[in-house]
């Protein structure tokens, strides 16, 4: 849920690398910016808290596929938090980007595209773990029945 807040105040992941605009609209409206970064956070912190409890939860069932994914989960979560503190580092950026002109300016959108490549990069790293993860839950889910299989 507070992936889509997230997104909805503007911490969005894509292919979109226009470091301009970005910049821009984190300095016209840096509260909302700072609320998207907080709400990721709180997502990624979640992601970390879930698959703890899925691990004591779950893990007498087999103990390898919790290990499994809790270390994958929790690397994804870990991931997406060190990428959204990066990620705070554009407020700082887009105060300088307003004021300045020339090479300066340039600079600093080299910088700010720097950092968004580096956030998509990171989350399809991220992503990956998910996917892992995920698939490791899901078969101790389906194998030893403890949910149904359309939900495993």
């Amino acid at each position: 849920m507070s992936i889509f807040a997230g997104g909805a105040f503007g911490s969005k992941i894509g292919f979109d690398f226009d470091s301009d605009d970005r910049l821009q609209k984190i300095n016209n409206d840096p509260n909302k910016f700072k609320i998207s970064i907080v709400l990721a956070l709180i997502s990624s912190g979640s992601v970390i808290a879930l698959a703890v409890m899925l691990f004591i939860v779950f893990s007498p069932y087999n103990i390898i596929l919790g290990v499994v994914w809790t270390t994958f989960r929790m690397g994804e979560g870990l991931i997406l938090i060190y990428n959204e503190i990066n990620y705070w580092g554009l407020l700082n950026i887009a105060r300088q980007y307003s004021g300045t002109s020339g090479a300066e300016k340039n600079a600093l959108s080299d910088l700010g595209r720097t950092i968004l490549q580096t956030k998509n990069s990171r989350f399809r790293l991220s992503q990956f773990l998910f996917g892992i993860g995920t698939l490791a839950y899901s078969i101790l889910f389906v194998t030893y029945g403890v949910v149904p299989p359309i939900i495993g």
